[in-house]
């Protein structure tokens, strides 16, 4: 067995940053690393027929591309390292990384407590949240950092209790408090005010019964706080791949490209996306939680404005005379096809299928293409 370690918690706890930052701190001793987003088999193809495009590899299709890539992963005489990240299907492991490796390691982020007591890694650690203390001092870090005044500690200490140790929250609070300029503890009043009953909480959010994080109030605060630009910009990333946006998809929004620069930097220190770089092109990235609290807290008329601008935007990338490789149009028909379950009503749905026909008739072969990967 390849050596692994498998980082278990639930959503919003720190895997995906513990495992990033472990190959930041050894980045010296590997060769190449490699991530693999492994929540969908949609995201697993895309992420292998990239690795075999930057490894120079012979493309192929989806099963040919994956065999090629394993292959060199166990052949080879460079030491590599690769994270797959958010594993949601356990069984479809064996798949992604090759049986034996003499040079390679992996690490595996998950919420499926059931990797705990299954023999498909070497290691399992299961993530726990924050201490009070430490949540304490990253709120008080964060504050600094935004030079915000701190005099009430007693404020800071009661959000980082009620966040209850969750750094995604901790983030998304301290966030909030540095670009509003607003103070512990009218932040805390405000957060208690919103606090719902565990019962209308979402139920994806956390595991069920271990949930234990009322990190809702903190989006319900945060979301009716957003001035239009960036709350326009988060109802349409809510509505896609969560992992790598590509900035370019979202120019089209306004013509003046600055209002789109400056609503995605206003959401990032909010800490609701994060910004990085793949290949030369820009990219932001939402946590999916994030996702999944915009869809169910802000009010009906938002969340269908963001759903169908997120419909037209994949629409205009799969129909648009751009050129595009065959790979990354197929993967936006696919993606325009799944907001399909996003609708919530007749109106969202009769506003969805126009874009996704006109989609089918100027790429039918993309169309075909999308619906095979789909049966295969």
């Amino acid at each position: 067995m390849i050596p692994s370690v498998a980082l278990i918690g639930m959503g919003g706890i720190g895997k995906t940053a513990i495992a990033v930052e472990f190959a930041y701190q050894h980045r010296q001793e590997f060769d190449a690393v490699f991530f693999i987003q492994a929540d969908t088999q949609e995201s697993i193809a895309r992420e292998f027929a990239e690795i075999a495009q930057t490894l120079g590899l012979s493309p192929g299709d989806e099963a040919h591309t994956r065999c090629t890539v394993l292959d060199w992963l166990a052949q080879t005489r460079r030491k590599w390292l690769m994270i797959v990240d958010n594993v949601e299907d356990v069984n479809l492991l064996p798949t992604m990384t090759p049986a034996t490796a003499v040079h390679g390691a992996v690490i595996i982020t998950s919420r499926r407590h059931e990797l705990l007591s299954m023999d498909l890694v070497h290691c399992k650690l299961e993530v726990q949240a924050m201490s009070e203390a430490d949540s304490t001092e990253l709120l008080l870090k964060m504050l600094a950092s935004g030079h915000q005044p701190v005099r009430d500690q007693d404020s800071v200490q009661g959000i980082a209790s009620a966040l209850g140790g969750l750094p995604l929250a901790i983030r998304q609070a301290g966030g909030m408090m540095t670009q509003s300029r607003t103070g512990p503890r009218e932040y805390l009043a405000r957060y208690n005010s919103l606090r719902p009953d565990r019962s209308s909480l979402p139920q994806d959010i956390g595991q069920g019964k271990d949930y234990r994080y009322p990190v809702s109030s903190v989006w319900s605060y945060s979301f009716a706080k957003l001035a239009s630009e960036p709350a326009k910009l988060l109802g349409v990333l809510a509505h896609l791949d969560p992992d790598m946006i590509p900035v370019a998809l979202l120019q089209p929004l306004d013509t003046d490209n600055a209002h789109i620069e400056t609503g995605l930097e206003e959401l990032i220190q909010l800490s609701f996306i994060r910004a990085g770089y793949h290949m030369g092109q820009k990219f932001v990235m939402v946590h999916r939680l994030v996702q999944d609290a915009y869809r169910r807290f802000v009010d009906e008329d938002m969340r269908s404005r963001g759903l169908v601008q997120a419909a037209e935007l994949l629409s205009a990338y799969c129909c648009g005379r751009r050129e595009l490789d065959f790979f990354t149009r197929a993967r936006a028909f696919s993606l325009l096809e799944d907001l399909e379950r996003f609708a919530q009503d007749d109106d969202d749905r009769d506003a969805l299928a126009p874009l996704i026909a006109q989609a089918c008739k100027r790429s039918p072969y993309v169309y075909a293409y999308s619906s095979a990967q789909k049966l295969g």
